[in-house]
């Protein structure tokens, strides 16, 4: 986490003052992409990271049910 911290300010993004980080963790569990989908939607995020590809396909199919 440090280090997504330190490569965003490198680029000027500095949290709490023009970036705001939202960590949510499903621990791998891919049931859990459908209610952290929806969450993220209602908070209207302008982005994501996750750490696995699988989590991210099924996140993004349950945002696009979302939307």
């Amino acid at each position: 986490m440090e280090a997504l911290r330190a490569g965003l300010r490198d680029v000027g993004y500095i949290e709490g003052k023009n970036i705001i980080i939202e960590f949510r963790w499903a621990m791998g569990i891919l049931i859990s992409s459908p209610e952290l989908a929806a969450e993220l939607v209602r908070l209207k995020v302008d982005d994501s990271v996750m750490d696995r590809s699988r989590v991210a396909r099924g996140f993004r199919a349950a945002a696009a049910d979302l939307r």
